[in-house]
This record gives structure tokens, sequence and C-alpha cells, in this order.
């Protein structure tokens, strides 16, 4: 963990709503998910596989792939667009791309490269694959995601050429972090949005911590600091 504390991210940056939010919250470092779009890189979480039997199951997964991800209801923008926008809005340090299976790495070097963007970059991507390539071409930490915890997750990460690791928060205890930690990896726990979650991956010593709500995770940490 940094010596003042984990890196607090504000989660999924892809709307001015989410944004000025953020600015209320003094947020320093936002995610921000990318995929590509008519051979552009578009910012966006992507539409998503949906496969359900019913036909009531299709519908509630699109209701959930509207309103959750919102997508469709949001103004179609490129990453160097809408890195400018943020850094007018922001007082940013850093960002954290979450880049999605079919962005290709040497063309988001390229729009990074036009937007002017300076302040410290991390990548995350859960597919292993690019991971190589994203190193290749980004100037940034480029972290392994992982939604479920593989039989040796410090194995599978350093076999992939990452830096570190972004780790659904249930799996990000003290001794998973530790060991991640003693090969020289990092470690972000997401999405972590109560104070009894940020306390608890506190913790267990990451160096990131991602939140929809980092008003909440800047308060409970703020409270664990005074207490030590």
């Amino acid at each position: 963990m940094p010596m003042d504390g984990p890196i607090i991210v504000g989660h999924r940056a892809n709307s001015g709503r989410i944004v000025q939010f953020y600015k209320l919250s003094g947020v320093e470092y936002v995610e921000i998910d990318v995929r590509s779009e008519n051979g552009e890189v578009m910012v966006g979480h992507g539409r998503p596989v949906i496969n359900r039997a019913t036909i009531i199951g299709k519908a509630w997964a699109w209701l959930d792939y509207k309103l959750f991800y919102r997508d469709p209801l949001l103004k179609a923008r490129t990453l160097p667009e809408w890195l400018r926008i943020i850094q007018e809005k922001l007082p940013l340090k850093g960002v954290l791309l979450d880049v999605k299976n079919n962005v290709d790495p040497r063309a988001l070097a390229r729009e990074l490269e036009k937007s002017g963007f300076q302040g410290e970059l991390y990548a995350s991507t859960e597919d292993h694959r690019l991971i190589r390539s994203l190193k290749e071409y980004l100037d940034a930490k480029v972290l392994a995601s992982y939604s479920i915890m593989p039989y040796d997750i410090v194995e599978c990460t350093i076999m992939s050429g990452a830096d570190g690791v972004a780790l659904r928060k249930d799996y990000s205890t003290r001794e998973v972090v530790k060991s991640l930690h003693r090969a020289g990896l990092l470690v972000f726990a997401w999405t972590v949005n109560t104070v009894e979650e940020a306390v608890s991956v506190y913790g267990a010593g990451v160096d990131g911590i991602i939140s929809d709500r980092p008003d909440k995770v800047r308060k409970a940490l703020g409270g664990v600091l005074d207490k030590g």
C-alpha cells in the first residue's frame, strides 16, 4: 500500500453526471471504459452478450444494460475528446482505462497521444491475451482483471505479464493481497461501495480502491486513519 493510503478511483466515469459527482467528492483518479466502434476507440462499456432462455429474461437483461451501463443513453465520444473534457472538470492525477476485448492496443496508444493526457496511467482488462501488447504500446501499469479467483492468482498474473491485478472486493483478503505483494504485484479492489467494504480492503493492504461511492470510501478511510 502507498505510504499515504490506497488510490481511490471513481468507477465508470463515462458520463458528465458521474464526473460531476466525482468532482464534488474530491476524486483525483477515475476509471473509464473503452471499446472499439467502427475503428475508433470510444468511451463506454459496450453492448454485452445477452443469452437468456426466455423473452422475459432477455427483456430484463436489456433493461439492466440500458439503465445500469447507460451506454445507449449517452452521447458517443472518442477517448481523446472525453479525456480533454474530464481534465477540464477534475483535478485529475491519473486514469485507469478498463479495456474491452476488441480494442487494439496500438489504436489505444495513438488515441491517448492525441488526448495529450500527462497523468498517471493504468489499464485493466479481463482479456489477459491483451496484457503484453498493452504494456508494449502504453506507458502504463497494466492490471489483469479477475471476476473469479483462479487456482493460483500469483502464477496466473505473472504468466500474463501484468503489473498487478484488479480483483473483485470479496477476493481481496489480507492473505491474497500479501501473496501478490510478495511477488511485487499491485492490487486494486473493485467495486467497493460501502464503509464496511472500504475498511475491509484497506485493512487487507490494497494499493487502489475502485468505487461508485468514493465519497463514502474517503470518509471511511479518514475515520480509520484518524483512529490509527
